[in-house]
């Protein structure tokens, strides 16, 4: 049972490396006046499980095809993933913070280009504002 934990040690040791700050909230990207932060989402899953066993074995054989003790028996297994997909872009301009959500579907990058339009206008919204003499 020792070794089954062992295992699930080390498979969560693994996943939760990927779950990071910097996997969560992607590095600041500045477009002029105006800021861009891409926030992902991250997704852990894992599991684990193992067997031990004694007696006559599998539908009463009496050794196994590899020539192990009659009935004897033991098994265990780890496995995980890590899924992490852009979930939404904050954008920080003079006019505020605008968070723009990603849907999860499929083509996300096709919507993700869909909105550059969006962060442009806003960008040049945001110039036209700076670029104006103080009253």
């Amino acid at each position: 049972m020792e070794a089954i934990e062992q295992m699930v040690g080390q498979v969560v040791d693994h996943l939760g490396s990927a779950a990071n700050s910097g996997t969560v909230s992607g590095d600041p990207i500045k477009l002029g006046d105006v800021t861009l932060v891409i926030l992902s989402m991250v997704t852990i899953g894992m599991g684990a499980g193992g067997g031990e066993g004694e007696g006559k074995g599998q539908a009463g054989k009496r050794t196994s095809p590899k020539g192990q003790a009659p009935g004897s028996g033991l098994g265990e297994g780890a496995g995980g993933v890590v899924r992490v997909r852009p979930a939404a872009v904050v954008v920080f301009s003079a006019e505020g913070v605008k968070v723009l959500p990603i849907p999860d579907e499929p083509g996300v990058m096709d919507k993700v280009v869909g909105r550059v339009p969006e962060v442009m206008d806003m960008v040049e919204r945001a110039r036209q504002t700076f670029s104006q003499p103080a009253r």
